[in-house]
């Protein structure tokens, strides 16, 4: 028993003294291996960087908006979105002592303003009594800036204003979605163009040329749909409503 444990004693301490000389001599080999993979590594533990031909990924700097224009001196989407795009519009009924008159002043006024008339009407009414008086119409367009203006000069002549209204529809986000499509659409017509100049079979230029016209009918419609925003925007309506002051007169009953 005891010669049997003396030699597993024995093998255990050979084991040992060979394990510790060869990790001495590999040691140095070792570490300047695990050196050179690490220096072969994108970036690697090494530092020394990536290999020849291998781009590593850098994420892009998120554009900078100011807060005036960019270099190029186009506006900002900043500026842009905060230029708020408003329909302002009114609509009256007032009493007055000549319809037919004082509808020529509000024509008047409009041109005055630099605005323009939408429509004007002249008819006759009756009133309970079966008496025949006139009234009228007229619709006209003036500066937004002035609406408030206009709306004062044409009350200062009325004998009583009936009735009153203002709306205002903030039309901003459609106007930008319009020109974002306008955008849109513009640069598939460029593209499709330039695919119709490469093109050398007659049915491909036809079928590219179809395309196109398409893409230019909504366009056009588009332009016509951001300019009626503009100009509704830039130029308020005012719809004003002329009653004839004698058929507002109370019934006289004889006695």
């Amino acid at each position: 028993m005891k010669r049997i444990l003396f030699i597993i004693l024995s093998v255990v301490v050979v084991f040992l003294f060979f394990g510790i000389s060869f990790m001495r001599l590999m040691g140095p080999r070792i570490g300047n291996t695990f050196s050179t993979i690490s220096s072969e590594l994108p970036g690697g533990y090494g530092g020394g960087g990536a290999p020849e031909g291998v781009e590593l990924y850098a994420p892009e700097a998120a554009p900078a908006y100011d807060s005036a224009a960019n270099s190029d001196g186009s506006r900002s989407v900043v500026q842009a979105v905060q230029e708020r795009l408003v329909i302002q519009n009114a609509d009256l009924a007032i009493v007055v002592r000549d319809p037919k008159g004082s509808m020529d002043q509000i024509s008047a006024l409009a041109q005055e303003f630099g605005g323009y008339v939408v429509s004007s009407n002249v008819y006759q009414s009756y009133t309970s009594m079966g008496k025949e008086v006139p009234e009228a119409n007229i619709v006209i367009r003036v500066p937004s800036e002035r609406l408030d203006e206009a709306l004062t000069r044409i009350k200062e002549d009325a004998v009583e204003v009936d009735s009153e209204n203002r709306s205002g529809q903030d039309v901003t986000s459609q106007y930008i979605d319009f020109q974002a499509q306008l955008k849109a659409k513009q640069a598939a017509e460029e593209k499709l163009l330039e695919i119709m100049d490469q093109a050398t079979r007659a049915e491909d230029v036809l079928a590219i040329y179809l395309e196109v016209q398409r893409v230019q009918t909504e366009i056009e419609q588009l332009k016509g749909q951001i300019q009626y925003l503009e100009e509704s925007a830039a130029l308020s309506a005012i719809s004003v409503r002329l009653i004839a002051e004698a058929g507002t007169q109370p019934i006289e009953i004889s006695q």
